[in-house]
């Protein structure tokens, strides 16, 4: 990624994402042909492993929308403007698609130890707000 004539030869916020999106694609590929029948944890686990996964698509998407938007932001280029925006409705996509797969077997609200109340219908707000500041 080159950005004021500087390269680096760090993991770009783009790599992130795309390896984010690599190992989710793996984690779906591997978990296909499981055959849950009555195995109740084996059925917990590969739930788990979907839930996840959809969570690690969602941030590999926030994540290049993001730097899109913050490239648009810096060089007033209207094509990062509209990558930004594209990332992050597929970021939204990916959401839903989480929250979905979460509350499969989960209650929303949520309580957990770290955060407190989590509450993912809320926070689908805010993801869609995400898109609207990117259009900005």
């Amino acid at each position: 990624m080159i950005l004021e004539d500087k390269i680096t030869a760090l993991k770009t916020p783009l790599v992130v994402s795309q390896r984010l999106k690599d190992i989710t694609e793996k984690a779906f590929f591997d978990i296909k042909d499981i055959v849950i029948d009555s195995d109740k944890e084996l059925h917990f686990t590969v739930n788990d492993i979907k839930t996840v996964s959809f969570l690690g698509k969602y941030y590999a998407y926030k994540i290049e929308g993001a730097t899109y938007l913050a490239l648009y932001r810096k060089s007033d280029e209207k094509e990062y403007q509209k990558l930004a925006v594209k990332s992050l409705e597929e970021a939204l996509v990916y959401w839903e698609k989480y929250i979905s797969q979460a509350m499969s077997q989960n209650h929303n609200p949520l309580w957990t130890n770290r955060v407190g109340i989590v509450d993912w219908k809320q926070i689908t707000e805010w993801v869609k707000q995400d898109i609207e500041i990117a259009k900005q």
